[in-house]
């Protein structure tokens, strides 16, 4: 007689595992986006007295790298049981929502930096 046990892992296998790699992955393409659009944008937004789109991007941006770090401050309750020194998935996704907040408030604050010179600063100069 086979008698088959729930698995655990359900959440963690679809939505769960999709929302964890998003809190890991939003601040570091933020970072990414803001100095890709802004470098691409910068020549025209000089060119046509729009500066403000520049802060615009940098806004946006800093709006998905916090909102990375408070999907994985969901994420990281939603594991209220996990062990620090466990090998069990809730343990490693424990451990991923707490490297996910870590570096999405990180990248968030290197948006800021990055955004910084823009109001001190003419970005046209």
């Amino acid at each position: 007689m086979v008698v088959e046990t729930p698995d655990a892992r359900g959440y963690w296998e679809h939505a769960g595992l999709m929302r964890l790699w998003f809190a890991v992955l939003a601040g570091p393409v933020a970072v990414a986006l803001n100095m890709f659009i802004g470098y691409a944008l910068v020549k025209w937004a000089c060119a046509g007295g729009r500066t403000y789109v520049l802060t615009v991007v940098a806004v946006l941006t800093l709006a998905l790298a916090v909102s990375g770090a408070w999907v994985g401050w969901t994420c990281r309750e939603q594991v209220r049981g996990a062990n620090e020194h466990g090998g069990r998935v809730i343990d490693r996704s424990y451990f991923g929502a707490l490297v996910a907040i870590g570096l999405s408030l990180l990248n968030a604050l290197l948006i800021v930096m990055q955004a910084y010179p823009h109001f001190v600063l003419s970005p046209c100069e």
